[in-house]
């Protein structure tokens, strides 16, 4: 197997700001050697999200079960490359493995994923098979809903949000327009701006690019990775989500695929419930991964 890579090999910079693209959990220690035995687990965040949105879950994980994390940003989100206009989930799969790889995870992973992110490992593994051990996917199904999901209503309003302010305020106050966002979402889509030169307050990403992506997921099915049985796929959804309805978990569970429910969680469970999503991984890995 592979070296683990540490959280400086992993990272592509990119911006002023210079962040990594990516992180390992845990941070090998300069005086530890590494475990090359280790499970290697990829972990993708969803839509308009970056792996920094995925810390909270990665440090309560790690701390509880023996398991090295990769968590990377998509592309055209957090620190990766701009989104090219016209990209496809296929592409968006392609350079994402990719990283991976050049990172040195060159030898076969689980992955974890929540909306986009599970998504994206479906179509990781579609295009892929040799490549994964396990998808585990987080509150999405391998059929996009997209009308009228929360989403949708974030993209609307930020597209609406001016290209830049002369200060972050400025672009908190124009996402409050509409009124249509919750403050929490507010302040989440702000982690997307960073300072131009002339000291404005910009976003990272395309936005109208991130756009016609979301566009094009409509007519993505990877049921066909589910219920082809050549990799184990399970879900975790929210309770309070209607992202995995009752006839997907029925459809899932004749797949052969285990669906834990964390009741009282919305869509983003994994912030939402974290120690509660954290215990429903750890179950469905079970003894492939052992306990600290």
């Amino acid at each position: 197997m592979t070296s683990p890579v540490t959280p400086v090999a992993a990272a592509v910079r990119q911006g002023p700001s210079a962040r990594p693209r990516s992180s390992v959990w845990p941070a090998p220690q300069p005086s530890q050697s590494e475990d090359q035995t280790q499970p290697s687990i990829v972990v993708l965040h969803g839509f308009l999200g970056s792996h920094r949105n995925l810390a909270a879950m990665a440090r309560q994980w790690t701390e509880r079960q023996v398991v090295r994390l990769y968590l990377v940003d998509l592309l055209g989100h957090g620190m990766a490359p701009t989104m090219p206009l016209g990209t496809t989930l296929r592409d968006m799969a392609t350079e994402v493995r990719a990283h991976c790889r050049s990172a040195g995870l060159a030898h076969r992973v689980s992955i974890v994923g929540h909306s986009l992110g599970g998504v994206v490992a479906l179509q990781w593994a579609c295009d892929h098979p040799e490549d994964v051990e396990r998808v585990v996917v987080l509150d999405v199904t391998p059929t996009l809903r997209l009308e009228g999901r929360s989403p949708e209503i974030v993209l609307r309003n930020l597209l609406a949000a001016p290209d830049s302010t002369s200060t972050r305020d400025e672009m908190r106050d124009a996402l409050r327009r509409s009124g249509e966002l919750p403050e929490s979402v507010v302040e989440w889509l702000l982690t997307n701006l960073e300072r131009a030169e002339d000291g404005r307050s910009m976003w990272r990403f395309d936005r109208k690019a991130l756009a016609d992506f979301r566009e094009r997921l409509r007519d993505v099915d990877l049921w066909p990775v589910v219920e082809g049985g050549r990799m184990r796929v399970d879900c975790v959804r929210g309770g309070l989500s209607d992202f995995v309805q009752a006839e997907d978990v029925a459809r899932y569970e004749r797949a052969g695929c285990t669906v834990a429910t964390i009741e009282g969680a919305g869509h983003n469970l994994h912030v939402e419930r974290t120690s509660e999503v954290v215990a429903a991984l750890i179950g469905l890995f079970g003894e492939s991964l052992g306990p600290r």
